[in-house]
């Protein structure tokens, strides 16, 4: 042996070439194990296993003479089957927050004060779901293999050449050959499980609450207010209405009649005296109302223009016999020409406003003494026709005269009003 720089020995050439052919001849078995020291230092060790390298490798596989000579068993493959699943946990955070009053500030103010109150979040419990990974393991069996001896097949059973004595031959198959263990074929599906675990979070925000204080400042004003009262003293202009037999006169007097007749009787079979008011239009002796006289002398004479319009001559003028589109029942007045045409809705285009009743003289329906024609009229926006006497209009207004679309026999109680035609001249 040679001694090396620094006090090593180097190995004699013959023991590195065996060692060479060793891993030439049985790659695996000196590259996946450890051999035992004897393999190199023991010579008659090694002087067998290079035996069995020359000899068997010309006559048989130098890998199954050596699993014979150390008793290797049959290899064996395990196949995992089934499914192997992989969890994977992803966590999401949910954060509730609820609100704990901590304390309060007054602010003033002269206006309603609030109060918030604040309510608590329930706690919620979490429960996620984990899997547990089962193994299905099968074994499979050895296929058979030749025996030239007859036998039930396998390494143990074949005739075995001894080439060194048995005690150096098991030694030097330990140096080139070491037993398969058990082999494991992994054919297992593989399933990615990606599980959500939900975190809570609880926090408790305090907070100030504002407590609003008011304190309103209460001033007196005081005005003054003057009330007009209207007492009207009537004056009476008399206009002479001359009568000739030769000449018709259309002039004539309305007399009242009503059905059924009240309890008390307001003015039946009473003439129609027009009255003005000066409180409810601006233009001076713009409105009359329809009044009642037992006298006939002290009645309204009216007539009926080309038109048809009911007209009745006064200190002011001519007055129309009016009424406004409102409603279905509405007041009976007279108006001036003028007045009316301001507005109406005919003139203006515009949807409600005031229209003239065009009348005509109906014959006797025989209900009535005397004979005297009867008065039919219809005008406004609701066609109204029905002449009535309706108590609970003398509350807002100076008469309790109304013309309407139907007679309203309740809700508010009314009387149809018949006006009889009294001509003034010849009756």
């Amino acid at each position: 042996m040679a001694r090396l720089p620094g006090g090593a020995i180097a190995a004699p050439a013959a023991v590195v070439y065996f060692v060479a052919a060793l891993q030439l001849l049985f790659p695996l078995a000196t590259a996946a194990t450890t051999q035992p020291s004897s393999c190199t230092t023991v010579s008659s060790v090694r002087a067998c296993a290079s035996s069995i390298t020359s000899v068997i490798s010309r006559t048989a596989s130098a890998s199954k003479f050596c699993s014979s000579v150390l008793g290797c068993p049959e290899p064996t493959t395990t196949t995992l089957l089934g499914t192997v699943t992989t969890t994977s946990t992803k966590t999401l955070t949910e954060s509730y927050t609820w609100e704990e009053l901590a304390g309060w500030t007054t602010v003033t103010h002269r206006y309603d004060w609030t109060e918030t109150s604040t309510t608590e979040v329930a706690t919620v419990t979490a429960t996620p779901t984990w899997t547990v990974q089962k193994f299905a393991v099968t074994t499979v069996a050895p296929k058979k293999r030749y025996d030239p001896n007859g036998g039930e097949g396998g390494l143990e059973a074949r005739a075995v050449t001894s080439v060194c004595p048995s005690s150096l031959q098991k030694r030097a198959c330990s140096c080139l050959y070491t037993c398969p263990g058990p082999n494991t074929k992994d054919n297992q599906k593989t399933v990615k499980v990606v599980e959500t675990e939900t975190a809570y979070v609880f926090s408790t925000l305090y907070v100030t609450a504002t407590e609003d204080e008011y304190y309103p400042t209460f001033t007196t004003e005081t005005s003054s207010v003057t009330y007009t009262t209207t007492s009207a003293v009537f004056a009476t202009h008399t206009r002479t209405v001359k009568c000739m037999p030769s000449v018709a006169n259309p002039s004539f007097y309305l007399s009242a009649t009503i059905s059924p007749l009240p309890t008390p009787l307001p003015f039946n079979n009473q003439y129609v005296r027009l009255e003005p008011d000066f409180d409810w239009y601006r233009e001076e002796g713009a409105l009359f109302w329809p009044k009642y006289t037992p006298l006939k002398a002290d009645g309204s004479v009216f007539s009926l223009d080309d038109k048809g319009r009911l007209v009745s001559p006064t200190v002011y003028g001519d007055h129309f016999s009016s009424t406004d589109d409102f409603n279905t029942l509405e007041p009976f007045y007279f108006l001036t020409r003028s007045w009316v045409q301001a507005h109406s809705t005919k003139d203006r285009g515009e949807g409600f406003g005031w229209d003239y009743l065009t009348c005509e003289l109906a014959p006797p329906s025989g209900k009535y003494p005397g004979g005297y024609k009867e008065l039919k009229c219809h005008g406004g926006y609701w066609n109204l026709t029905v002449f009535q006497y309706c108590p609970l209009y003398e509350t807002y207004y100076p008469f309790g005269t109304v013309v309407g679309t139907i007679w309203e026999e309740e809700a508010p109680a009314c009387y149809i009003i018949t006006f009889l035609v009294v001509p003034v001249c010849g009756s």
